[in-house]
């Protein structure tokens, strides 16, 4: 039989199968036209694009506002009222023109004045026992600052002991051979003297009664002056041969004990009293003190650490008056002398004026900066300035002209911001004060040279104007007094 059942065609390889069939959601009313939707689409996007140019121009507008009310502070005043009571604690001064002489300029540093700095070594080998000063500590002369234990002190000390007790026996000696034996033959020599002076006025009574002759008188008188020369040589207690020895003993024995002890101080040990050594208390101390009043700059040793002669312990630094150092330009140098007196500040100390003179002018210039080194000795009483720190020199420029200057109160002028102000007080009312710009020429303290803003005569506040800077800086960013 035929099958008439017609079969599907077997899908080829190179055929695109068909899109499967998707289910269509059913409608649930009118289908909304394609038009519309484009309408909507593009109303939406103008609103959006429209609100998009309003933010950012008034953003712009903000931004170009906003610089414009920060930039605008407060307006500086021109004037400034104290009240009486305020006014009561400033101090005036005029403005008056002075001859002025110009001035030369160099930054510096500051260093230990090397005249006046120590370093501690010990003379002696030995081990520390104690350390009593910190680095940085101040220091007067005499001071204990380390104490060592050295056996070479110690047999020195030893030394000392015999020297001491040779020369003891040596002065006994001494007084033995003048009290006992030298005695003895003083006393012989008295005896026969008194014995020949008898005979002598015997001799001349017999002679006077002519029962002796002239001969026995001359005998008589010669035995007389024997005996005298004899007394007078054994009175002489230097003509005795055995006291000259025992008196070179005794000066030998002292200076050998005088040379000990000379050693002992050398070395800077203790030297006991020749009258009442003790010799029981620990001969082998050795006591460093400081041979200056200063700072102890450095300490190298703690208890314990072995010494040999030679080892630096201690460095002391006399700060009553350090060293500036600058290099000074080639073209300053014929205005520079030695001796020439000179001002240093420092700014690390405002206010504060330090005085000294050129002590060194180098002899030579460094060829790369064409520059020579200059020295200054400065007076540090209060031992305020330190090694290292920065500061200005000032010194007058010899060769220069005089002139004259506007000078006021280095007090009286301000900073502020790049403004240097004075405050000038107004003629007839004390309490008012015009804000006055001016233009500053040099400063030799106490006293600035002013170059522009004020006149001669001119009251300005001083001392205590800081409250008037004060009260300026509240006006000027517009807070409240």
């Amino acid at each position: 039989m035929l099958n008439l059942t017609e079969k599907e065609p077997e899908p080829s390889l190179l055929e695109t199968p068909p899109n499967p069939v998707v289910p269509k959601p059913a409608a649930t009313g009118r289908p909304i036209p394609r038009n519309l939707k484009r309408g909507w689409a593009v109303g939406i996007l103008a609103v959006l694009v429209g609100l998009g140019s309003l933010f950012f121009l008034l953003r712009a507008r903000s931004q170009e506002a906003a610089p414009a009310t920060m930039a605008e502070p407060a307006a500086a005043p021109t004037e400034l009222t104290l009240q009486p009571e305020a006014l009561s604690r400033l101090e005036f001064a005029e403005v008056t023109r002075q001859d002025w002489a110009e001035s030369l300029r160099f930054t510096g540093n500051i260093e230990a004045n090397q005249l006046l700095t120590q370093e501690i070594t010990p003379l002696v080998s030995g081990r520390v026992e104690q350390v009593l000063v910190l680095p940085g500590q101040s220091v007067k002369a005499g001071d204990l600052l380390t104490v060592i234990s050295s056996p070479e002190i110690a047999e020195v000390h030893a030394a000392l002991h015999d020297s001491e007790t040779r020369l003891e026996i040596a002065e006994r000696n001494l007084k033995r051979v003048e009290l006992a034996e030298n005695r003895v033959a003083v006393l012989q020599a008295q005896a026969r003297l008194e014995e020949a002076e008898k005979n002598l006025n015997r001799t001349r009574r017999l002679t006077e009664l002519e029962a002796a002759s002239q001969r026995d008188v001359l005998a008589a008188e010669t035995a007389y002056k024997t005996a005298k020369a004899e007394f007078d040589f054994q009175s002489n207690v230097a003509l005795n041969r055995e006291v000259q020895e025992a008196r070179a003993l005794v000066e030998t024995a002292k200076v050998e004990a005088k040379h000990i002890r000379d050693k002992l101080k050398a070395l800077g040990a203790p030297v006991p009293d020749a009258d009442h050594s003790d010799h029981s208390a620990d001969t082998a101390r050795v006591e460093v003190r400081s041979p200056i009043a200063g700072l102890v700059s450095e300490r190298l040793v703690n208890p314990g650490t072995g010494l040999k002669p030679g080892d630096k312990l201690f460095t002391i630094v006399d700060l009553g008056k350090v060293w500036v150092e600058a290099n000074v330009p080639e073209r300053f140098l014929p205005h520079i002398r030695l001796g020439q007196p000179i001002r240093a500040v420092c700014q690390a100390l405002p206010g504060r004026t330090f005085s000294g003179t050129v002590n060194f002018l180098e002899s030579h210039l460094n060829e790369t900066t064409r520059t020579a080194k200059v020295r200054f000795d400065v007076a540090n009483p209060e031992g305020v300035l330190r090694a290292g720190m920065f500061t200005e020199v000032e010194l007058a420029d010899t060769a220069g002209q005089l002139r004259t200057a506007l000078v006021v109160p280095a007090a009286a002028v301000h900073q502020v911001g790049e403004r240097q102000l004075l405050f000038v007080s107004q003629p007839g009312n004390p309490g008012r004060f015009a804000v006055r710009e001016v233009e500053i020429g040099q400063t030799r303290e106490p006293l600035v040279e002013i170059r522009a803003g004020v006149q001669v005569g001119e009251r300005v506040a001083a001392k205590g104007s800081l409250i008037l800077k004060s009260r300026l800086l509240k006006a000027e960013f517009g807070a409240e007094e």
